[in-house]
């Protein structure tokens, strides 16, 4: 929860002075990149890694529409408990898709930009089967039954421009994703969980 406040509070400053940045002259247009995103799942207590593409419009120097869809391989979860120095449990493999569509406010100078962003979507998970690790009763463990579930990603992004048409670009946020009930098979449980996100990419302006 503190590092939601935390990252509020970034959003609301970098949007907070995004005005004085009106005045500067800045390009404004179409941009399209790449970037990998590393998701600590809150609820599972590990760590996934995905890839994908965002497209974003510049309606003012200082504010940005764009949507991103990233696509995670494994997003696998594992609930283990300790038996005699050995971790003996259940691995729920899935994959896992992440559509966001939203705003970016804040400032860009000629070699950096900083900005908040409020990016609101859906998470769809898919099953890959279930496995054991060490010992465990496959006949007994209920199929997991998922569905698409409400997403927000808050967090502040920094760019850096090589040229006025090309920047590497650098994410961390939170997201934060409404799990229903009926999302998935026990032990997963229902409410809204936060996951600490982190995106490395590339973009290239028209």
């Amino acid at each position: 929860m503190f590092r939601t406040q935390v990252l509020l509070l970034m959003v609301c400053s970098v949007v907070g002075v995004a005005a004085p940045a009106v005045a500067q002259p800045q390009r404004v247009g179409l941009e399209v990149g790449a970037h990998f995103e590393s998701l600590h799942v809150d609820d599972a207590g590990s760590i996934s890694t995905g890839i994908g593409g965002r497209l974003t419009v510049a309606v003012a120097p200082w504010l940005a529409i764009e949507g991103e869809l990233t696509f995670f391989p494994r997003d696998d979860y594992k609930v283990t408990s300790r038996i005699n120095g050995e971790d003996v449990g259940i691995i729920y493999n899935r994959r896992r898709v992440d559509a966001l569509v939203g705003v970016k406010a804040g400032m860009r100078g000629p070699r950096v930009g900083v900005f908040g962003r409020v990016r609101p979507g859906f998470t769809r998970l898919t099953d890959r089967g279930v496995d054991c690790l060490q010992v465990c009763a496959l006949i007994l463990i209920a199929p997991p039954k998922y569905d698409t579930a409400l997403a927000l990603d808050l967090g502040g992004t920094v760019e850096l421009h090589w040229t006025p048409s090309t920047l590497m670009r650098f994410d961390v946020g939170d997201t934060m994703i409404r799990n229903r009930a009926d999302a998935t098979a026990p032990p997963f449980s229902s409410g809204t969980t936060h996951n600490f996100t982190t995106r490395v990419g590339v973009g290239f302006r028209f």
